[in-house]
């Protein structure tokens, strides 16, 4: 886990354009399955910019390299499988629900691992074309029991079903897998048409800013500029030289992080947009949630709350601490998800929400809490079941409907913040500088005006006007910084789209920034909620979200 984050940390700052996008762990995962840490990752570098793969297309906005290779995949259709493609037309079934994997990713999770690793041997050798030919064979082989599927069936077999294993051998497979790249090339389909330079970067390769060493403000008369030195990028397509672009920005500190999507949809599900964006805000840089700690680069408050979990582990349940131990199951593998979005996706929905209520109320230490309680109610199943088993239901299984109701969970929880209250571990230790923000958020970089190259002798600099910012952490003052860069989205294809997501604007540099006097409940409902749970009224722990109007911010549901 450790090798596969570096990799891919790596290449994020390596290739600014792509950075991280989903599908890319896999790919890292299958080169340092036979590869050393180093090599894996130029091998990774060399797959997205080299000429027989070129995958940095499938991965920068837009995917124009997908939705080239959908377009002819479904031109193959139309030409070799004309009855099954009219099937699928009637069903409604379209190319873009089942192939985006089949092509980021040459089927990997889509057909069984064996043949998978074979498949990429090819892929390594033969390039892009394998992909168009493996995506026609799946069909051509599997094309009677297609024809008799609906829409529903269609999607599970293409999505699902295939990474079982198939009545077919993995090498006959690949003897179908060679005549179809023959068939295709005789009728001229092997490849798609040409790529166009959207595809390809756009900006150097491997290089970051550099501050300009401190020199004299005005040159001497006989001074000349030094010769400009081309630094070396990672070669690309040969003919196509790096047009001149803007220099690469500053890195970012959250931007957007795989796992926000989710949390911004439930805050949607209960506020409208511009209240959720202002929620969410709240929940990074709050002092009761800083979650901005959990998707920063390095996920530092995501390894301190698993350090803590470990030690509750050992203090309270070392029976079962060390039965995981011993099957050599690690706190990393199902933890993450329970800690970065208070267990969304891994409790049953109902009781996922009321979790969320909980954690807006009473913030970090009921994610402590409520990851030692599930271990605890559970202890005796999970004391019974080896590596996979534990895997699999402390990772899927949890999120089917449990056994005790859901008001009973919540008992169960209660207890625990007492139990863990008394032991002194309902908190991790306190948080390090690096999980806060560093730059004043809402802030956008704006060119300055032009202006005479040297100021008149009467003039003097204009005063310094402090920038309003979004409050932070009341007792941390903002460290002085670099001026702050654009704020790039990460995207993914199986996601909501985070272009979409709420962006802060600016006018010039003027920050649009909140005032103060919202709350995402008023003190009234926060007193009753939070005696009802806790047994003690508290009305000052209110969430403090700022926004512009200065409304009060109700969840409509805040209990469902």
């Amino acid at each position: 886990q450790r090798a596969l984050f570096c990799v891919l940390a790596a290449y994020s700052l390596y290739d600014t354009e792509v950075g991280y996008c989903q599908g890319m762990s896999e790919i890292a995962a299958v080169l340092l399955m036979f590869l050393p840490e180093e090599d894996a990752f130029w091998a990774l570098a060399q797959l997205m910019v080299g000429d027989r793969h070129s995958m940095h297309g499938f991965f920068v906005p837009g995917f124009p390299k997908l939705l080239r290779f959908q377009r002819h995949h479904e031109r193959v259709l139309q030409r070799a499988l004309p009855d099954l493609r009219k099937h699928m037309d009637e069903e409604q079934m379209s190319t873009g629900i089942y192939s985006p994997k089949w092509f980021l990713q040459c089927f990997l999770g889509r057909t069984p691992f064996s043949l998978t690793l074979k498949l990429w041997d090819a892929y390594v050798l033969d390039g892009e074309r394998v992909l168009t030919a493996m995506a026609y064979t799946i069909l051509k082989v599997h094309r009677k029991r297609l024809l008799k599927l609906p829409l529903e069936g269609l999607r599970e077999f293409l999505q699902d079903s295939l990474a079982q294993p198939w009545a077919l051998e993995d090498e006959a497979v690949l003897r179908h897998l060679r005549a179809s790249m023959t068939q295709l090339r005789r009728m001229r389909c092997d490849l798609p048409p040409p790529a166009g330079p959207e595809e390809f970067p756009t900006r150097p390769l491997g290089l970051e800013p550099v501050s300009p060493a401190p020199g004299p403000l005005l040159p001497s008369p006989a001074s000349e500029p030094p010769p400009r030195v081309e630094e070396p990028a990672f070669p690309g397509p040969a003919a196509r030289p790096e047009p001149p672009g803007p220099p690469p920005g500053q890195a970012i500190e959250v931007g957007y992080c795989q796992g926000m999507s989710e949390i911004a949809a439930v805050l949607l599900m209960f506020l409208p947009e511009e209240d959720a964006f202002w929620a969410l805000a709240q929940l990074m840089v709050g002092d009761r949630h800083s979650m901005h700690g959990f998707f920063v680069p390095g996920f530092p408050k995501l390894l301190r709350f698993q350090r803590h979990h470990e030690r509750v582990l050992q203090r309270a349940l070392p029976d079962l601490r060390k039965h995981m131990d011993e099957e050599q199951m690690s706190t990393g593998i199902y933890s993450p998800k329970w800690f970065l979005q208070c267990f969304l996706g891994r409790t049953p929905f109902s009781l996922t929400l009321k979790l969320w209520d909980a954690y807006v109320l009473d913030g970090e230490r009921v994610l402590t809490a409520m990851a030692y309680t599930i271990l605890k109610v559970h202890r005796k199943r999970l004391l019974k079941l080896p590596l996979e088993g534990l895997r699999e239901f402390l990772q899927d299984s949890l999120a089917q409907p449990w056994a005790l109701e859901d008001e009973a969970v919540l008992r169960h929880l209660r207890a625990s913040m007492t139990q863990l209250r008394r032991m002194r571990c309902d908190l991790p230790p306190p948080a390090g500088p690096e999980e806060f923000p560093t730059r004043p958020l809402g802030l956008e970089p704006v060119s300055p005006a032009p202006g005479p190259l040297l100021p008149s002798p009467a003039s003097e600099p204009p005063p310094r006007v402090e920038e309003p910012a979004f409050p932070g952490p009341a007792a941390r003052p903002e460290p002085p910084g670099p001026p702050p860069g654009l704020v790039a989205a990460q995207h993914c294809p199986w996601e909501a789209d985070p272009a979409s997501d709420p962006q802060v604007h600016c006018s010039g540099s003027r920050c649009i920034a909140p005032e103060a006097g919202a709350h995402l409940m008023s003190a009234r409902r926060l007193e009753e909620y939070h005696g009802a749970f806790c047994g003690r009224p508290d009305p000052a722990s209110d969430l403090q979200v700022h926004r512009p109007r200065g409304k009060c911010i109700v969840p409509r549901q805040v209990g469902s």
